[in-house]
């Protein structure tokens, strides 16, 4: 009886987390909105590294590179413009002797 009332406690703050998380984009201004996402993207990270070094001892390099990876695509996706998009402007003063687009 007392472990289903400690998983009905769990299971209502993770919906609460969960509820939260969903209505509070609305509710802030589109700067905050993309700082939460940042923290959110932090926050998996560190979860996943925590639980990977933590519970099972082990070292990950895969976590880095494939937070770089993620990293280098936005970059490219925001200098060069998404495959999907109809209009390929450039920033302005974004010339670059290395960049192909």
């Amino acid at each position: 009886m007392r472990r289903a009332l400690g998983i009905g406690a769990w299971l209502l703050t993770v919906a609460a987390g969960l509820g939260v998380f969903l209505v509070l984009p609305h509710l802030v201004s589109d700067f905050h909105s993309r700082d939460l996402a940042r923290a959110g993207v932090f926050f998996i990270a560190i979860v996943g590294l925590n639980l990977l070094t933590g519970y099972t001892g082990q070292i990950s390099l895969g976590h880095g590179a494939l937070m770089a990876i993620g990293g280098y695509t936005t970059a490219a996706l925001i200098v060069c413009g998404s495959p999907g998009s109809t209009s390929r402007s450039r920033p302005s003063g974004s010339r670059s002797r290395f960049r192909r687009c």
